[in-house]
């Protein structure tokens, strides 16, 4: 089975999803042509605008 999306969940601050920056990278490069998605709180959308290869952006309150 070939892994074609991946949603990573950050449930709490802005310090979370910035350090999550690491991990995206390392799946980026691991996993080619994957879909990476964040489930995040709609008050970390500023910084998690900022993350690169990120394919969508989901929001929570």
């Amino acid at each position: 089975m070939k892994l074609t999306k991946i949603l990573i969940i950050i449930q709490r601050s802005n310090g979370d999803v910035f350090l999550s920056s690491p991990l995206i990278e390392h799946l980026y490069k691991h996993y080619i042509n994957v879909q990476i998605d964040l489930l995040i709180n709609d008050d970390t959308l500023a910084i998690a605008k900022t993350l690169k290869h990120i394919n969508n952006i989901i929001l929570f309150s």
